[in-house]
């Protein structure tokens, strides 16, 4: 691709790597990666229901590499596509990524380090999150509060290592409503899930 674009005279480089997650009933996290140091900007564009009406959702400035598109209808299929803008011609256009927001339930099932983990509740009100594992940790397992953008929040656990506890309950005080991400960390394995606090 980069080929194809220096042939053509291009003057910034497209994004790449456009990835879109659902984050709750109406929310939808974007990512991409941003392969200019001399774009003015990024326009992301949105289609729903398919990939063949796209328009214009969003001018972000230089060096963005996340999006939170909210107030979404639920289970509507979203696609998305972004390009690079510059002074003289825009970049190609990314890859397309889709995405549907779902309604969230109280309790969601994954897996981590081949254990089944539960995260509740989730959206989260008041009280702590309960994490549970169905067995128990292998390793001690750092846990991080991420905002939507990816920037570290001061929020951290510590899951020890223990024979019997299965469960770890996490105090998040004053955390104002919005989505998260949340991310599990052990020597061998790493698991971000999105967290939503009403």
């Amino acid at each position: 691709r980069d080929s194809i674009e220096q042939s053509c005279g291009v003057t910034v480089l497209a994004p790449e790597n456009l990835s879109a997650q659902a984050t709750g009933p109406n929310a939808i996290h974007l990512e991409w990666s941003d392969r200019s140091d001399n774009e003015s900007g990024f326009q992301l564009e949105r289609s729903p229901f398919s990939n063949s009406n796209f328009s214009p959702i969003a001018q972000l400035p230089p060096n963005t590499t996340t999006y939170e598109d909210m107030g979404l209808v639920t289970n509507r299929r979203y696609f998305y596509r972004l390009k690079a803008l510059h002074d003289t011609d825009p970049s190609f256009y990314s890859n397309e990524a889709e995405a549907t927001p779902r309604q969230t339930t109280a309790t969601r099932d994954f897996t981590f380090d081949g254990s089944p983990l539960t995260l509740q509740p989730n959206p989260l009100t008041d009280g702590p999150l309960r994490l549970r594992l169905d067995e128990p940790p292998r390793a001690d397992i750092e846990l991080a509060l991420l905002s939507a953008g990816g920037r570290l929040l001061p929020f951290q656990g510590r899951w020890k290592k223990s024979a019997q506890t299965r469960e770890f309950l996490w105090e998040l005080p004053n955390l104002p409503p919005g989505v998260y991400f949340l991310r599990l960390r052990s020597r061998t394995h790493t698991l971000t899930l999105p967290l939503v606090k009403q």
